[in-house]
């Protein structure tokens, strides 16, 4: 009698895999690509509210599949230990890349163009949370309103 040997079926990849990313040239190029800002969050691991950011407003952004058009979401971790690779494809540790923007404070949201120049005005902390979905989108909106101004 031949054994029938049942696979289990292929689980998908879970939907909020994280946004971390080493490679902003690589962002850099799908943004200009796909005339998208691209958010980026710098967090810490260490960071409450940076978790609570982006498991009540990041994540749900993805989920729902209405910012794929919108905005690439990113996250850079300013306490990681990995090399990555900045918009203008020079290698820099995450900690070197926040003080250039001058981060102090996580998290810190930015919406940048493809070459990593900010687009709008940055979202520092957490700020209120029944408003802090309006302000991203807002930001969102203007930074998509200002690449249309900058693109012929």
């Amino acid at each position: 009698m031949l054994a029938t040997v049942l696979f289990p079926a292929k689980v998908p990849a879970p939907v909020h895999d994280g946004f971390t990313t080493y490679d902003l040239h690589r962002d850099g190029e799908l943004s200009r690509e796909r005339h998208l800002p691209v958010l980026l969050l710098f967090s810490a691991d260490y960071c409450g509210f940076c978790a609570r950011l982006t498991e009540e407003f990041l994540q749900p952004m993805r989920i729902s599949g209405e910012y794929d058009d919108k905005v690439l979401i990113r996250e850079v971790k300013i306490d990681s230990h990995r090399s990555m690779r900045d918009f203008q494809n020079r290698t820099v540790s995450p900690e070197n890349l926040a003080y250039r923007y001058n981060i102090s404070v996580t998290p810190t949201v930015l919406l940048v163009d493809a070459h990593g120049r900010e687009l709008t005005q940055r979202m520092v902390g957490l700020g209120t949370l029944e408003f802090y979905g309006l302000y991203l989108d807002d930001a969102i909106e203007q930074a998509q309103m200002r690449l249309r101004q900058e693109t012929p």
